[in-house]
């Protein structure tokens, strides 16, 4: 069972894990060890729901989760009711 503990441990390392993957100087062996961890990382990441609830509690500190499937690319909604997309600049 995922905690809130493991889920906040899961952005930090996810924060971690970009900035690896960013970095120039990294080698293709590192990249491999970077990948391992992913899924390490992943097994807890918050999913939709979780950021939900988390704008809910804290609208100041998170936006609402996207109403689309940023893994198929698809403006479809899937779920998340009474998203508001940000103004335009």
């Amino acid at each position: 069972m995922t905690t809130p503990y493991l889920r906040t441990r899961a952005l930090v390392q996810a924060k971690d894990l970009l900035q690896a993957l960013g970095d120039p100087t990294v080698s293709a062996d590192a990249l491999e060890q970077i990948r391992a961890r992913t899924a390490e990382v992943l097994r807890h990441y918050p999913n939709l729901a979780d950021l939900q609830k988390l704008h809910d509690a804290a609208p100041e500190l998170i936006g609402p989760p996207p109403p689309f499937s940023r893994l198929s690319g698809s403006q479809s909604v899937v779920g998340v009711i009474g998203v508001v997309a940000p103004p335009e600049v």
